[in-house]
């Protein structure tokens, strides 16, 4: 009996909960692609209580991780197997020092392609550098596909944090180093189209495909037949990234004060787990109402008169921007947090310097028919570009043409 057709995803972290744009924009993406082929998900190490709810979802049909193949024969023994077994220009490359790999990833790669190998995989897929070595190994191996999930440019993001003195969990990241798996990759993903140049650019000789993400469409509100409440208030969502915490941060130092003296009425309700990483002090400010992570955001949007994304930096695409468009909010963002979406500003929402949030934020409050506006403009926003099969259709078109050319 033949196996159906599959493609399997290698992350170093289980995508669930979803506490984070990036799991969120795995778990989005692979759930589409799902509908056309089955998606095995790998990962090195994860708990079973999280991953057996994560299977619940139905979004991947498998999820494995390490056999530890090691300790069944001599690690040196696999290794020297696995390397072997390579096509003879990769050995090559490898010998000459224009590659690099180390024999324990090589090992891992080969653990992926004895477990694979005879699923009928048409493709691989992988996010960020971390597992980046592992699949172009494996994907080689089982002579497929790699398709690199890039979600920024981190070499940039790096310096972005170094600038600010942050530093960056992407610090040991060079773009001499970045770029060379930008150009092993058989098809690179980039998050959106500014990105997409920079790799077309890059890495001239791999396929990149712009894939954005499309958050999941608000669920009708229990209470969606009763008035939106006339409370004026303010919402941002953030995780714990470090440019969400540092754009929060920035901005109830130097903006809420003078928002919160022009509208004392206001509440600023603070969701998501960039509430643990806010200094005490701010947390005992009048007017915040800090939150944490939760299940459902569908409420907190709805209730929202305004909706801030204080971002000063980062790269890829700002999530919780694009999650603020999908739900028909009046949106403030900033250049950085409208990083992509800049040809929508001034459609779908307000953009301006970090400096002058509180004043536009000021401005929109006692301008219902403004911010119903902003509100029209992101819903026609997300039906143009961030409804799924908008999204993702060259993505599936792409992996649709590399199965039928076998």
């Amino acid at each position: 009996m033949t196996c159906p057709s599959r493609c399997i995803v290698l992350s170093n972290v289980l995508p669930w909960p979803e506490r984070s744009g990036l799991i969120q924009r795995l778990n989005r993406m692979y759930s589409y692609l799902g509908e056309s082929i089955s998606v095995d998900l790998w990962c090195p190490k994860f708990s079973f209580p999280e991953a057996n709810e994560l299977k619940e979802k139905g979004i991947y049909a498998h999820i494995t991780g390490s056999k530890k193949i090691g300790k069944l024969l001599s690690l040196n023994i696999i290794n020297r197997i696995a390397f072997l077994a390579l096509p003879n220009r990769i050995k090559h490359a490898i010998r000459q020092g224009q590659l690099e790999f180390s024999s324990q990833q090589i090992g891992v790669g080969w653990e992926l392609y004895l477990r694979f190998r005879k699923k009928n995989v048409k493709a691989i897929f992988c996010t960020y550098l971390k597992t980046f070595p592992e699949a172009r190994i494996a994907s080689w191996l089982l002579k497929v596909p790699l398709f690199f999930d890039t979600i920024d440019v981190q070499y940039k993001r790096r310096e972005e944090e170094e600038k600010r003195k942050i530093q960056s969990w992407c610090h040991d990241v060079s773009a001499v180093q970045e770029i060379a798996c930008w150009r092993q990759a058989d098809v690179l993903l980039a998050i959106q189209h500014e990105e997409s140049e920079l790799m077309k650019v890059s890495a001239p000789d791999s396929l990149v495909i712009t894939v954005e993400h499309s958050p999941t469409l608000p669920q009708q509100i229990s209470n969606q037949d009763e008035p939106k409440s006339e409370k004026l208030s303010l919402l941002c969502v953030g995780s714990s990234a470090k440019p969400n915490v540092h754009g929060l941060s920035r901005f109830i130092q130097s903006q809420w004060p003078v928002l919160h003296e022009t509208h004392p009425e206001v509440v600023f309700n603070v969701v998501g787990s960039v509430c643990e990483h806010i200094p005490d002090d701010y947390k005992r400010l009048a007017g915040i109402r800090w939150h944490g992570f939760v299940d459902d955001l569908d409420s907190f949007y709805a209730n929202a008169t305004v909706v801030i994304n204080p971002v000063e930096y980062g790269t890829g695409l700002k999530i919780k921007t694009v999650e603020a468009i999908t739900h028909g909010s009046c949106l403030i963002t900033t250049p950085a947090g409208a990083q992509g979406l800049k040809t929508y500003s001034g459609l779908a929402f307000v953009m301006t310097e970090a400096e002058n949030l509180a004043q536009v934020c000021i401005d929109l409050l006692s301008k219902k028919e403004v911010r119903e506006s902003y509100c029209r403009g992101a819903q026609d926003c997300y039906q143009k570009r961030f409804a799924p099969e908008v999204c993702y259709a060259e993505l599936l078109l792409t992996l649709q043409q590399f199965i039928k050319e076998g």
